[in-house]
């Protein structure tokens, strides 16, 4: 089905287009809010809550941009906004004493390994996050998405020069902050 159909059929209400999109776009949007969560069951749930706005704000899309631009737009939106909620119900609770969140460990992976990995991770996991979140953002869309900083200047609804820019000052950044811990560690 063309994206134009598509994009009709939904703002019908029909539901067939509605399975098509989920099925269609689901993996993209779970993919983007995991790696902006760190959390899948709270991706899941954002990926969902995602959908859920989808449908109901689909007629006033106006296909000025492509569908899937569309969609990250309100994805990228969605996690930030959970990110934020987040951040404050930590401010008020005391959860973050606890030390975070658990990880579930491979079981056939060699512990000194799986440890090794989790270190690295963290690092890295650190390092991102001490980004901006315009750098970040941009950054996660690019490496970890795969898209052309054409699509990313779409959703962060920006110019391509300044995609460029974010994701030059993120890659300065991590470097400056990553490189010191690689001569300092065995990684």
């Amino acid at each position: 089905m063309q994206e134009q159909e598509l994009i009709k059929r939904l703002q019908d209400g029909d539901e067939q287009a509605y399975k098509s999109l989920f099925s269609g776009y689901s993996d993209m949007v779970y993919r983007l809010c995991w790696r902006l969560l760190e959390d899948a069951r709270e991706a899941e749930d954002a990926t969902q809550d995602v959908f859920c706005k989808v449908f109901t704000e689909v007629r006033k899309f106006r296909a000025e941009a492509k569908l899937s631009s569309w969609l990250y737009r309100m994805t990228l939106n969605h996690c930030l906004n959970r990110r934020r909620q987040k951040r404050r119900a930590q401010f008020f609770s005391l959860d973050w004493l606890a030390g975070g969140k658990e990880e579930a460990s491979s079981l056939s992976e060699d512990p000194a390994a799986l440890v090794e990995r989790k270190e690295r991770d963290e690092i890295l996991r650190t390092a991102i996050e001490a980004l901006s979140e315009t750098q970040r953002t941009a950054l996660i869309l690019c490496r970890f998405e795969g898209l052309s900083y054409q699509e990313i200047a779409e959703i962060l609804q920006c110019s391509v020069a300044a995609v460029e820019s974010r994701i030059f000052q993120a890659k300065k950044k991590l470097c400056k902050k990553l490189i010191p811990l690689l001569k300092d560690t065995s990684f």
